[in-house]
């Protein structure tokens, strides 16, 4: 196996394992990975739409889309009369059902967030995001070809 082939694949794997733990952790807390991520985005962003929330984890429109209708129909979640900067889609926001579920859940997971990234330091952060970018990057372009 080439060089390239052999840093990518351990790349993929390092990414996978990264997912993996929240997906882990998410059904520790009693909730799947979507549920999270939405409640992750509604919590620390206030409001967002359903496809801020894929275009950020890339997660599946149709996905998002069945648990925020559960979230709305349990009464998690609400639309806000308020819409996105070009008008075409409504914000979510959590009720306060919904901030009483995400509040312990999401604070927990962010102490967690930050007691990680300070063990990797600023630096090694800001390089990893660098890096990850320059990649992406370098692949996109040969989508666009």
């Amino acid at each position: 196996m080439p060089k390239f082939q052999q840093q990518l694949t351990q790349l993929s794997k390092e990414l996978n394992q990264s997912e993996r733990f929240y997906r882990q952790w998410a059904k520790q807390q009693g909730i799947n990975y979507n549920q999270l991520i939405t409640l992750y985005e509604l919590y620390t962003q206030g409001q967002c739409t359903q496809k801020g929330i894929c275009e950020i984890w890339i997660a599946s429109k149709q996905t998002i889309n069945t648990i925020c209708n559960v979230f709305i129909k349990d009464g998690v979640i609400q639309i806000s009369d308020k819409t996105n900067d070009d008008g075409r889609e409504r914000l979510l926001k959590l009720t306060t059902k919904g901030t009483r579920l995400a509040k312990p859940i999401v604070d927990k997971l962010l102490a967690l967030e930050a007691d990680v990234s300070g063990q990797l330091g600023t630096e090694t952060l800001k390089l990893l995001i660098k890096n990850m970018h320059k990649l992406n990057v370098a692949f996109d372009a040969h989508l666009e070809k």
